[in-house]
């Protein structure tokens, strides 16, 4: 009987060892082999440089399809978001904010001259001489 339990407990050991060596360690945090990604405390995270990510990525053939015009949007919700820069030869758009219900994108071409926003000048006439 004290024979049996020794066998028991050495294929026991057995299958154990066998179940480690068939996990597969992630490479990166979005490796598919996860089931749920790791937690991270954001606050906790030094980030010591800058990082412009350029992604190429076609909206659409002649302009920017509806489809596409909310998840655009949200991008722009983000802090860190520069804009989308975007167009065909001769013809490019920057686009730098949204309306807040995402209905739509606003942009502007880089390539030609823009008006500043006037400044308003008060009714009161105050401190102004006549």
């Amino acid at each position: 009987q004290q024979q049996q339990q020794q066998q028991q407990q050495q294929g026991d050991e057995k299958e154990e060892e066998e179940e480690e060596a068939n996990v597969v360690e992630p490479l990166h945090p979005l490796d598919p082999a996860i089931s749920e990604p790791p937690q991270l405390d954001l606050k906790e995270l030094e980030w010591d440089t800058s990082l412009l990510l350029l992604i190429p990525h076609r909206l659409g053939r002649d302009y920017v399809e509806e489809k596409y015009v909310k998840s655009v949007a949200q991008i722009f919700s983000l802090p860190q978001s520069v804009g989308i820069l975007g167009g065909r030869p001769r013809g490019a758009r920057w686009f730098y904010g949204a309306y807040a219900d995402g209905s739509k994108v606003l942009g502007l071409d880089p390539h030609t001259v823009q008006l500043a926003p006037g400044k308003k000048e008060s009714n009161s006439g105050a401190g102004k001489n006549k």
